[in-house]
This record gives C-alpha cells, sequence and structure tokens, in this order.
C-alpha cells in the first residue's frame, strides 16, 4: 500500500522534474490513484504535498488564537516576531478567536503549542499558590 507522503513526495518530484507539464502529471496521478482505488486519499496526499512545499521554500504555517480578531498591526508584528525567532522565510498565519483565552495569544505549529494565554498564566499561577 502507498501511504499519502508517498503519493505526494512522488508528485512533487514529478512537478520538479518535469516543469511545464503539470496538468498533465495532474490527470496521470488521478489515474493512477483511481487505479489502485486509493483516490479516497487526495484529502491527506493535498496535506503531506502542502508540507513538503512549505519545506522546501521554508514555510511555516501558523494558528494565532486570541480572545478577539487581532489588530492588523500586531498580527503581522507576531508573524514576523515568528519567522525570526523560528528562522523561517515565509509565515502563513491565521487568527482564530477563542473567548477562553482571556487575553494573550496562543501559537499552534507543526506540533507545537506556545501558550502566552491570560488564562493559562492565571491557572499556573493557582497552581504555585496551592501549592
Amino acid at each position: 500500500m502507498i501511504t499519502p507522503k508517498q503519493y505526494a513526495q512522488s508528485l512533487y518530484e514529478s512537478f520538479q522534474e518535469n516543469k511545464g507539464q503539470e496538468k498533465q502529471i495532474v490527470n496521470n496521478f488521478i489515474k493512477i490513484l483511481i487505479k489502485n482505488k486509493d483516490f479516497k486519499l487526495i484529502s491527506k496526499i493535498e496535506k503531506e504535498l502542502e508540507k513538503i512545499i512549505d519545506k522546501k521554500e521554508n514555510r511555516l504555517r501558523v494558528k494565532i488564537f486570541s480572545a478577539q480578531k487581532l489588530d492588523k498591526d500586531i498580527f503581522e508584528k507576531i508573524k514576523l516576531q515568528i519567522a525570526k525567532t523560528l528562522e523561517k522565510k515565509k509565515i502563513i498565519a491565521e487568527n482564530r478567536v477563542d473567548k477562553e483565552i482571556l487575553g494573550g495569544v496562543i501559537i499552534k505549529y507543526e506540533d507545537r503549542v506556545a501558550d502566552g494565554s491570560l488564562r493559562s498564566n492565571l491557572i499556573r499561577l493557582r497552581k504555585k499558590i496551592l501549592s
């Protein structure tokens, strides 16, 4: 069985080796998926392909959670700081609102979480006081 990651890597390599033939590559790729009865994996393959391209282009996809929608300038400053701290060329970020945060932000990327929320800080402070 071919994994979504293997399909994505093959597709990426095909694009790199055959510039200008993207339409034909995609058509052939879809035929292979159908033949192998793996078309149901298309969304997983797409995510894996996205990861490969992000890595090659030194990009990082980030979710920034805040109690309210962030001001555009603050959002851009956070993105710049993330890029600088993690040494990434480009940050692709989205701001998601989570009222339970109370204040501050939570930044999620890859399998990591940077929690600078007021709620988490209050919970940590409470634990320190009670211990």
